[in-house]
């Protein structure tokens, strides 16, 4: 019987230690300029416009393949939840945040010129919806 109770007692031990982050998340208003500008090297093309809500939660990007055709993307910002950032702030460069697609901007057409991918940007909901302040290129 107390070989029992023993084991039952392992079983409920407490853990060893409580894993925390390496430095703490920041507050999304520090992320959202923290993010600002950041991730555009990661597209393989090169990077012709962005443009930015009001809000500066998310972007456009108008790019060009190095086979000379255009397309744009459009991105959101989403913080790391606290398990994510849990694992992400190891890494000392790590920033709080990612750009993520929104809409049907993935899988998009591409176009001959900027201007074509432009004028097909305009026309988008996202860019209605997000951009409709922003100037024309």
């Amino acid at each position: 019987m107390l070989k029992f109770i023993k084991s039952l007692l392992t079983c409920f031990k407490p853990p060893e230690a409580v894993w925390k982050p390496d430095r703490p998340k920041p507050a999304w208003p520090e992320i959202v300029d923290l993010m600002y500008d950041k991730s555009l090297s990661s597209f393989g093309d090169d990077v012709i416009q962005v443009g930015y809500s009001a809000d500066k939660e998310k972007r456009f990007i108008i790019l060009k393949s190095e086979s000379g055709f255009y397309e744009y993307s459009v991105e959101q910002l989403v913080e790391f939840d606290d398990e994510e950032w849990l694992y992400v702030s190891r890494d000392p460069d790590a920033l709080p945040g990612m750009w993520v697609g929104l809409g049907n901007t993935s899988g998009r057409s591409i176009f001959g010129t900027a201007q074509e991918a432009w004028n097909d940007l305009l026309s988008s909901p996202e860019y209605k919806s997000y951009f409709a302040d922003t100037s024309p290129m």
